[in-house]
């Protein structure tokens, strides 16, 4: 779990709780280290890169898809910026 910084709201751990709130750096933060785009409840896309991420959602019985989407994130957006709306399928 490791330190929470100052950066995190009490209000939010009180109200998530501490196991459903990942705490990262702010460099994490300004790196866009947390970025992720949801498909269902249970599946999510995220780079291939954001090991502290993918291991905290998989953790958490997450089915993470690791994709390659290094040369997005420097147009200062990352997956929801990058999609077209989907049509999703609902399957676990």
């Amino acid at each position: 779990q490791g330190d929470w910084s100052s950066d995190v709201c009490s209000s939010d751990l009180k109200e998530y709780g501490v196991d459903n709130v990942l705490n990262i750096t702010s460099k994490e933060m300004s790196e866009m280290l947390c970025n992720f785009f949801s498909i269902s409840e249970k599946i999510v896309v995220s780079d291939y890169k954001f090991d502290k991420l993918n291991t905290w959602l998989e953790e958490r019985n997450m089915k993470v898809v690791k994709v390659k989407l290094n040369e997005v994130g420097k147009q200062g957006g990352l997956f929801r910026c990058s999609t077209l709306p989907l049509i999703r399928l609902w399957w676990y």
